[in-house]
Order: structure tokens, then sequence, then C-alpha cells
């Protein structure tokens, strides 16, 4: 499609000339161990939520004094924070939108 009459950076740009370089996969696999533990994490989700909750209400005073409603966004704010965690482990290259993940269930204030 030509631009006639347009201003120069409205003119359509030149097919490449090389073709798109592919990208190799990973040279960096997973270790075995580093599997293993991934394995564990991801099998451990739902008990690091309840320890965590239960160490919420034993250590912070005013926890218990929340709704139901506070309580659960709080549990969901937590669980987000832990799958965040065992995807950035899988991962590490993982970008900053896991923080997203994680807040994104949270209330407003």
């Amino acid at each position: 499609m030509e631009l006639a009459g347009q201003a120069p950076y409205a003119r359509r740009m030149p097919e490449p000339t090389t073709p798109p370089v592919k990208r190799k996969p990973s040279s960096r696999s997973m270790t075995p161990e580093k599997s293993e533990t991934l394995k564990k994490l991801r099998a451990s989700v739902g008990q690091l939520s309840t320890t965590t909750l239960r160490q919420l209400e034993k250590s912070l005073p005013w926890y218990s004094r929340l709704s139901s409603d506070e309580r659960s966004a709080l549990g969901m704010v937590a669980q987000n924070g832990i799958a965040a965690f065992v995807t950035w482990y899988e991962r590490p290259s993982s970008p900053s939108w896991i923080l997203t993940d994680v807040f994104g269930t949270a209330p407003p204030s």
C-alpha cells in the first residue's frame, strides 16, 4: 500500500532482506534437583497457603478483627504470592507482571 502525499515517516518500511532469526531452545535445562524441588513446591502450595494464614492469625493481633471478606482477600493475596514464587522459581526470568498477579486480587483501599 503506497501512502503518496504523506510525511516520510508514514511510508511503508521495506521488507527485510534476510529471514528472521529463529531462537534456539534454551540450552539451560532444569537440573534434576531443581525439577524435584519444583515438583515439591507445586504439591505444597495448599499447605503453604494454610500455614501462612495460620501464622497471620498468630502473629498479627489485628488480623482476627478483620471481616471474613477482608481475611479472604488477604488469603487470596497470600495464595497468589506463593503461586507467583513457584512460577518465578520455575522461570527466574519471568517478567515483573508477577506483582500484578499477586496484588491484583487485593481489594481497593
